[in-house]
C-alpha cells in the first residue's frame, strides 16, 4: 500500500522540479476607501477607465492585445473601439480578460502603451455593481475614425 502511495508522490515531484513559480507582487495602499482609490484612479490623466465587452485578443511575443467595444467611459480619450495591453496568461500578473464577456477596466500608461495588470481594480462586469454604483453614469465613447487611405 505504501509503495502505490508514493509512485503518484514521486511523479508529481519529479514533474514540478525545475520550474520557477512567481507571484505578481502588488503594490499595497493602506488606509484608503474603495471609493478614495476609484477617485485616484479616474483623475489621474495618464488613465482610462471604461467598461466594454472582449471582441479580440491578440497575443505577441511580450504581452496581449486586448481589444474592447466599449460602452462607458469615466477617464481618459477611449473610443469605441479600445485596445490595452496586458500580460501573457502564463504571467501572474496578468488578467484573464475571455472574448464575449465584459468587464470594467481600469488601465494607466507603461512604456508608451495603456496596460492592465491583475493589481488593478479590473473585474468583470458582473461582478462589479458597488464599483459601478460609486462611478455613476459614464461618458458615450465617440466613434473610432477609421484609418485615411
Amino acid at each position: 500500500m505504501k509503495k502505490m502511495l508514493l509512485v503518484p508522490v514521486f511523479t508529481l515531484l519529479l514533474l514540478t522540479l525545475g520550474q520557477s513559480v512567481y507571484a505578481c507582487s502588488c503594490p499595497t495602499v493602506g488606509g484608503f476607501t474603495r471609493e478614495q482609490e476609484i477617485q485616484a484612479l479616474i483623475k489621474r490623466s495618464d488613465k482610462a477607465v471604461f467598461t466594454g465587452e472582449v471582441i479580440e485578443i491578440t497575443d505577441r511575443s511580450e504581452y496581449r492585445e486586448v481589444k474592447f467595444a466599449v460602452e462607458e467611459y469615466w477617464s481618459g480619450k477611449v473610443t469605441n473601439e479600445f485596445t490595452i495591453r496586458t500580460d501573457r496568461t502564463n504571467s501572474s500578473c496578468a488578467v484573464d480578460f475571455l472574448i464575449g464577456k465584459s468587464y470594467l477596466v481600469f488601465a494607466g500608461f507603461f512604456q508608451g502603451s495603456l496596460y492592465t495588470g491583475a493589481c488593478s481594480r479590473n473585474k468583470e462586469l458582473k461582478d462589479a455593481l458597488e464599483d459601478l454604483e460609486y462611478l455613476g453614469k459614464g461618458k458615450t465613447p465617440a466613434k473610432k475614425t477609421p484609418p485615411k487611405t
